[in-house]
């Protein structure tokens, strides 16, 4: 899809008894069908066959090799093809490649916006998220940070008072109870 304001995704998707009817204003009119796990046939792109494991796709189609990986690690995705790793987060007004930031898109309004113009609008909900994101994760550490610098302000507190009065104790009292037990003693008769 181009990044011309206007042009708008016109398709056509209808499945009935295993085989499927695609049109689209870019791709044309095709039929496929799989008639067996791993093996689809289709008029525009030829047979497949193909194993997926754990998210890896290995196969042919039209005698050439097929690669795909695709990943979920919570909003961002990882997807592998033969022309590389791609890396993009999903998010409420779109998606945002980092690899590859021309293959973003965003939907607004209903209308889906491909490119430049999508991986802005795409960002800019990424942006919003990680500030919800940021906004959730302090709401529920500032309490635990306030509590944690009251009980370090309570310790220290605390232990300011255990020295002053042990400072209190040798800078004052012994000095005292030396002079008063030095004076008891001078009192004495011999």
């Amino acid at each position: 899809m181009s990044d011309i304001p206007g042009k708008k995704r016109i398709e056509l998707n209808e499945e009935a008894a295993n085989v499927r009817l695609r049109a689209s204003r870019t791709g044309g009119v095709n039929l496929s069908t799989a008639p067996a796990k791993g093996i689809t046939l289709n008029t525009k792109h030829g047979a497949r066959v193909s194993k997926t494991y754990k998210g890896l796709t290995l196969g042919f189609q039209n005698f050439n090799s097929v690669v795909r990986g695709r990943w979920n690690v919570g909003s961002n995705n990882i997807n592998l093809s033969k022309s590389g790793p791609s890396l993009s987060n999903k998010n409420a007004l779109g998606t945002f490649n980092f690899t590859r930031p021309k293959s973003s898109s965003a939907t607004v309004a209903g209308i889906q916006v491909r490119g430049s113009t999508g991986a802005i609008i795409a960002f800019g909900g990424m942006v919003i998220s990680l500030i919800r994101a940021a906004a959730v994760v302090l709401m529920v550490l500032v309490p635990y940070l306030l509590l944690s610098l009251a009980w370090v302000a309570h310790t220290l507190w605390s232990g300011a008072l255990v020295i002053g009065s042990l400072l209190i104790f040798l800078v004052v009292d012994v000095p005292k109870q030396l002079l008063q037990k030095r004076k008891s003693r001078d009192s004495i008769p011999d």
